[in-house]
């Protein structure tokens, strides 16, 4: 039988995400795309989407962190959009932000003192940087972070699912600079929402889909 600790990374793992219908139709939805063209203007990608889903009982941590700090983007031209799956609130794990802190610019990092994290890293002393604020959300609404937000979330000790959808876009005047650290181009397969018209320059590459899972 599965260990507890593998049945809750199991449950944040979606396969090739950006290739499942649900997300490309959801990366495509005219209310996402209001939203995220809002911000970042006409000219986007969808270049990520990731589960996160916290099982009752799941003790794992996101440590307080930017995205930007593992984005190799030439400016600050991305967004996540967080929809939620579940109700969220501060019981189950709710992501919570540092309000503010997306004009702070980069913050330095320490190494992680959790035991539980799914990353290694967190912004130390966040207390000193500003309120923090739980994002409550109703299943269906969605919360934007720009991605030098600083944001987190503890375990979740209730006896609720925390589950949610992060679609990351970026505004296609960026760069992709470089390889990630786990070695992904960013720019190496994206939704394009509009088609040729989401990139006329042709930096960040449309992704070749493949049906399913």
């Amino acid at each position: 039988a599965p260990t507890d600790d593998a049945r809750f990374r199991a449950a944040h793992t979606l396969s090739r995400p950006l290739h499942q219908d649900l997300v490309a139709r959801l990366a495509q939805h005219e209310k996402v795309l209001e939203i995220v063209e809002d911000i970042l203007g006409p000219r986007i990608v969808c270049w990520s989407a990731h589960l996160f889903c916290k099982l009752p009982g799941d003790p794992t941590q996101q440590p307080w962190h930017q995205d930007a700090g593992f984005w190799p983007l030439s400016a600050s031209r991305a967004l996540t959009l967080w929809l939620a799956f579940d109700d969220t609130d501060a019981e189950n794990a709710a992501v919570t932000f540092v309000e503010g802190s997306h004009r702070l610019g980069r913050l330095p990092w320490q190494r992680t003192g959790s035991t539980h994290h799914l990353l290694t890293q967190e912004i130390p002393d966040v207390d000193l940087l500003g309120p923090l604020v739980p994002s409550c959300l109703r299943a269906g609404e969605a919360s934007v972070h720009c991605d030098l937000t600083v944001h987190g979330s503890a375990g979740n000790f209730s006896n609720r699912r925390r589950a949610g959808l992060a679609l990351r876009f970026v505004a296609a005047d960026a760069d992709c600079l470089g390889p990630m650290i786990n070695g992904y181009r960013m720019n190496g397969g994206c939704i394009l929402p509009r088609g040729r018209a989401s990139d006329p320059r042709g930096h960040w590459k449309a992704l070749r889909r493949r049906p399913g899972g």
